[in-house]
């Protein structure tokens, strides 16, 4: 992973992340290189007509999502 602070940095903020979710991205990853067939998503979506607020408001909830997501064995996915 590269950012422009460079992939040590991302490495050390990866490594503050509660470990259920530094497990949940590992297994995120590796759910990912199954067939799609074989996978288990959950997708978060935002239709036209509904009202979802600002993209702050849509991603406050994204902790809520991981945990549900790792928790029943899914993929999160945000459409």
């Amino acid at each position: 992973t590269v950012s422009m602070f460079g992939a040590h940095k991302v490495k050390e903020s990866l490594a503050r992340l509660p470990d259920w979710l530094q497990d949940y991205i590992k297994w995120h990853a590796e759910e990912r290189k199954k067939p799609v067939s074989e996978i288990k998503f959950m997708a978060i979506t935002c239709f036209v007509k509904e009202q979802c607020g600002g993209t702050s408001d849509r991603l406050r909830a994204l902790l809520y999502w991981l945990l549900m997501a790792r928790m029943t064995q899914r993929v999160l996915i945000i459409h």
